[in-house]
């Protein structure tokens, strides 16, 4: 649940990408919206088996839930704190290349850093698998 919940928030990303990309993407844009909307039902179907299923699921959910919550609040406030980040790296006093890579218009406070960059976690995160056995890969 933890890796739909993970590919929701990927493709609401990358909707966010084809949306400010000049022009706009929306063949990339429909394609994250109908991932959303699978990966939510997905989510639905899991929820429900495991409140059928498994004992004291409730619990695990709520925490789940918790992560997840947590997680959209981080991004929320990262997202709102962009513009007065921006202007604070762009003071004079701050040293030009911190300035340079901050406000770039494909810098760290843009979605046009953070879509590809999501892309290269996600291949880091599989690399730490190698070794796993794959009886236990979910």
């Amino acid at each position: 649940m933890e890796m739909t919940a993970t590919m929701m928030g990927y493709s609401g990303l990358f909707m966010g990408f084809a949306w400010q990309v000049q022009p706009r993407n929306m063949l990339l844009f429909a394609c994250h919206a109908f991932n959303i909307t699978a990966q939510a039902n997905q989510m639905r179907r899991a929820v429900e088996y495991k409140l059928a299923n498994e004992p004291n699921s409730k619990d695990a959910l709520l925490e789940t839930g918790k992560k997840v919550a947590g997680g959209t609040a981080l991004t929320a406030a990262l997202i709102a704190a962009s513009g007065p980040l921006k202007v604070f790296f762009s003071a004079p006093a701050m040293p030009s290349m911190i300035k340079d890579i901050i406000t770039h218009p494909a810098g760290p406070l843009t979605v046009f850093f953070w879509a590809p960059t999501s892309k290269w976690l996600f291949s880091v995160k599989n690399l730490k698998d190698l070794e796993k056995p794959t009886d236990t890969i979910r």
